[in-house]
């Protein structure tokens, strides 16, 4: 059967592949003719699906607001998947990499950095912009470190192999290859 909803599902459906492709204006159309080839079937109709893909749109460049601490180079490196001068990326890749900003803060102290907002838009036919905001927090720094049930190693021992000082700022990345990562099985 042949409705509204199911054109509908079918022409986003094709939108999406494009869009995915990096034809980010590509637009589809409909036409529905009666069929007069199988004129024993009654009610029948043929469906042709018109694309336009458009042009395969690049991102012009990556801007991040709100970010003092971390540079837009350190943080546009992170993004391993949006970068300048290549094809759109589908959403999944692109929040992978808003992960990967919010893990490089992680790195340097700021637990609670957050990307608050992200938006795209066109500066031309075939290029786009890409706006990311981030909420950077407050830095945290390594503090009170103290070891509970221990019955192998001394507090001195367990300091010694852990080797984070009360100063150090926080890292996530340090903390976990400390805690669980030792190449020297020490952790």
């Amino acid at each position: 059967q042949v409705n509204e909803a199911g054109m509908a599902r079918a022409k986003a459906a094709i939108r999406r592949y494009y869009v995915d492709k990096g034809f980010l204006r590509s637009s589809v159309t409909v036409r529905e003719y009666p069929d007069t080839v199988r004129t024993a079937l009654e009610n029948s109709v043929m469906i042709f699906f018109d694309v336009d893909r458009g042009p395969r749109v690049k991102i012009k460049d990556v801007e991040f607001n709100g970010n003092e601490e971390v540079s837009d180079k350190r943080l546009r490196r992170a993004m391993k998947k949006t970068r300048r001068k290549r094809w759109w990326n589908i959403e999944k890749e692109f929040e992978a990499d808003k992960l990967k900003v919010r893990d490089v803060y992680n790195n340097e102290g700021f637990r609670n950095a957050v990307v608050t907002r992200d938006t795209m838009y066109f500066v031309s036919d075939k290029r786009v912009r890409v706006e990311v905001t981030v909420d950077e927090g407050e830095r945290f720094y390594f503090r009170n470190i103290t070891f509970s049930g221990h019955t192998k190693h001394t507090t001195a021992e367990l300091q010694q192999i852990l080797n984070i000082k009360e100063v150090n700022v926080y890292s996530k990345r340090t903390l976990d290859s400390r805690l669980y990562m030792n190449p020297s099985g020490r952790d």
